[in-house]
């Protein structure tokens, strides 16, 4: 039986793959043999940059997680953001203390290493929770009628097949998509990503002066990973180029924001189908992440929060909160009786845009003053946090 007291905690190396993919096997399945070598290419790329952490009872690795290196958008500004990937811890070493070892040491790396927030899907919310990580926004997947979408219109634009040439326009609509929407959640693509999104033969990219498509078939179905539009005619036209296989697909599968387009161009109800896939976020350096952050333009004034994070105790104190021409800054005060009490999941849904009546609600904040929640709310709101793909 594995003893908490016999756990330790450290880099995997490449002398752990075969444990390691034994764990994962035990774990998730069996993987296609055809996938090992792309499997331990991750596993490289993760120990080489010192993201990849396992738990061990003496020689024995019971539990092993990577950080997937990202910039995530918060109000409007990028930061960055530790995707934490590939979690697995033994069957028979579950329940014991493994996996909250395991994402405490992950919390700690991630925080070394530079990233502000961390970000996960949780297979059970439970652990994560007590460690930190709270939901505060989902992963929008609807489904279309092909034919529905085909009779958008758009005809007038014309489109052609994006080339490796199209990669930096593309990323750079992305930016400056995200930052003129203010977006909470969602992941930059790097340069490598977005390069290998629009040339893999698996996709089919369409491109317009003012707009941009990826897609593919699966399953008999036509998925969307992105489709960007600046004006009415290019969102219809992108969108009928996709309904174009409505002779095949009669399902078109869409990745979107919660208030995407879409759902007030099409003449029907859009979501036959809508699935919401909850994801959790910890904010690893809480003054580093304020001053990253994005904050409304017309808001200005101070709250005071005293903070608790037994976890990472550099978060925790009393702070004041100043917000002023669309930045923040936190600088540490003396603790007073009328400052918000907040925890790191408190703290993590607060920043992403939740309410204080809210987290009163579910126990997550205390104290503070009627005037200061209000300008907490108005500060942190935007839109909804959303991300579109898995890590």
């Amino acid at each position: 039986m594995t003893s908490s007291d016999s756990l330790r905690t450290r880099d995997l190396t490449t002398d752990d793959l075969d444990s390691a993919f034994d764990v994962r096997s035990r774990s998730f399945g069996p993987l296609d043999p055809s996938m090992r070598d792309w499997w331990n290419e991750v596993q490289h790329e993760s120990i080489n940059a010192h993201r990849a952490i396992g738990v061990f009872d003496g020689e024995r690795l019971l539990a092993h997680a990577r950080i997937r290196s990202y910039q995530q958008f918060w109000g409007g500004r990028p930061m960055p953001m530790g995707g934490i990937a590939g979690v697995v811890v033994a069957p028979d070493a579950r329940g014991r203390g493994v996996g909250s070892k395991l994402m405490a040491a992950i919390a700690e790396r991630s925080h070394e290493l530079g990233d502000l927030v961390s970000a996960l899907y949780p297979a059970t919310v439970s652990m994560y929770r007590t460690l930190g990580w709270e939901i505060v926004g989902a992963q929008h997947r609807i489904s279309m009628s092909a034919e529905a979408l085909r009779t958008l219109g758009g005809k007038d634009v014309h489109l052609r097949t994006a080339t490796e040439s199209d990669v930096e326009p593309f990323r750079n609509s992305l930016v400056d998509r995200y930052t003129a929407q203010r977006a909470n959640g969602p992941k930059l693509l790097s340069f490598a990503e977005a390069k290998e999104l629009l040339t893999d033969d698996a996709m089919m990219s369409y491109v317009t002066e003012h707009g941009f498509v990826v897609y593919k078939w699966h399953d008999g179905n036509l998925v969307v990973s992105y489709l960007l539009a600046d004006t009415p005619a290019v969102a219809r036209a992108l969108w009928s180029v996709v309904g174009s296989g409505s002779s095949i697909a009669k399902k078109v599968v869409a990745y979107v924001a919660p208030d995407d387009p879409i759902h007030l161009l099409l003449p029907e109800e859009v979501a036959h189908e809508s699935r919401l896939t909850r994801w959790m976020l910890r904010v690893l350096d809480t003054p580093k992440a304020i001053a990253a952050r994005g904050f409304s333009s017309s808001v200005t004034g101070a709250a005071t929060i005293l903070l608790e994070d037994p976890l990472l105790p550099a978060n925790s104190g009393s702070w004041r909160l100043a917000v002023s021409g669309g930045r923040g800054e936190l600088t540490q005060v003396e603790a007073t009786e009328e400052a918000l009490q907040l925890g790191p999941n408190g703290f993590a849904a607060l920043y992403a845009g939740t309410p204080v009546h809210v987290l009163r609600t579910a126990g997550l904040a205390s104290g503070g003053k009627p005037a200061e929640d209000e300008l907490l709310d108005a500060a942190f709101a935007g839109r909804a946090a959303y991300l579109l793909e898995y890590f």
